[in-house]
């Protein structure tokens, strides 16, 4: 039964413009303008990252389709080149702000080319591209490939500097699910593609 109800559960937000309000938003205090392309890559990065640690729930109800301009949800195509009034992003879920708030904070301020880079990286992307132009990208393994990429490397290094008595400040990210049973303890950093490097995983905390 618990099975078949993790099947219906709902998306932390209720719609996906709530996601692109709040981003255009802090685009403004910023001074800094969105275009539709790196919105969408903002968008898709916030949606795995949600489920990596939320397990494998939606942060909005979109769909996420391999292009070559990168990940989209189609059904904001349009409405992103032609963004009119957007609902006021108000009393969000505590939990998807602060992804929100963490996206922004390290994502917010690449370029596109760059945000692109990154995302090629995720072995996820890249395998659907490569598979077929429009192939919807599975929210399981964008969830997978994200926690084994940012979330356990964040995680381990925490506790490194939990051990030699660093103080860790507080930060507003969502707590992290479980280790699944039979993890190794020392999770090395790796792509994520799953190959363990020295050089591409991040060297400061992400969350």
């Amino acid at each position: 039964m618990s099975d078949e109800l993790e099947q219906f559960r709902t998306p932390a937000l209720k719609n996906s413009l709530l996601a692109v309000a709040w981003f255009e938003g802090q685009g403004v205090e910023s001074g800094k303008r969105i275009p539709p392309r790196k919105m969408q890559m903002l968008l898709y990065i916030a949606q795995a990252l949600y489920a990596a640690v939320n397990g494998c729930r939606l942060l909005m109800p979109s769909v996420f389709v391999a292009s070559a301009m990168g990940p989209q949800d189609p059904n904001l195509y349009d409405i992103l080149e032609n963004a009119g009034d957007l609902p006021k992003p108000k009393d969000l879920e505590p939990r998807a702000e602060a992804c929100l708030t963490l996206v922004w904070r390290r994502f917010g301020g690449m370029g596109v080319d760059e945000l692109d880079n990154f995302i090629a990286h995720d072995g996820v992307m890249e395998e659907a591209r490569q598979t077929a132009t429009g192939a919807i990208l599975p929210l399981p393994a964008l969830a997978d490939a994200y926690r084994r990429s940012m979330i356990e490397p964040a995680q381990a290094e925490q506790a490194a500097r939990a051990r030699a008595g660093q103080v860790i400040e507080n930060t507003p990210i969502p707590e992290p699910i479980p280790e699944q049973e039979g993890l190794p303890e020392n999770v090395p950093r790796m792509t994520m593609g799953g190959k363990p490097v020295k050089r591409w995983a991040p060297k400061r905390r992400v969350y």
